[in-house]
């Protein structure tokens, strides 16, 4: 997410990280690499999710003024 938002607060990233894991949307896996390293990955209920999003910009730029 960082290199798809390079300006977004680290803190605001991490706030986000958070509620997408509580709510089932991502899922956090640690990696056995020096240094440690944290992967994320889309579950099934994320994937659904991903989807609605081309909808949702041509939504967004439908209605946007």
């Amino acid at each position: 997410m960082k290199n798809q938002i390079p300006t977004i607060n680290p803190r605001i990233l991490a706030t986000r990280i958070k509620d997408l894991e509580a709510n089932g949307i991502i899922t956090r896996e640690h990696l056995p690499t020096i240094p440690p390293q944290i992967a994320y990955h889309f579950t099934d209920k994320g994937l659904k999710l991903l989807q609605l999003v081309p909808e949702i910009k041509t939504w967004y730029g439908d209605y946007h003024e």
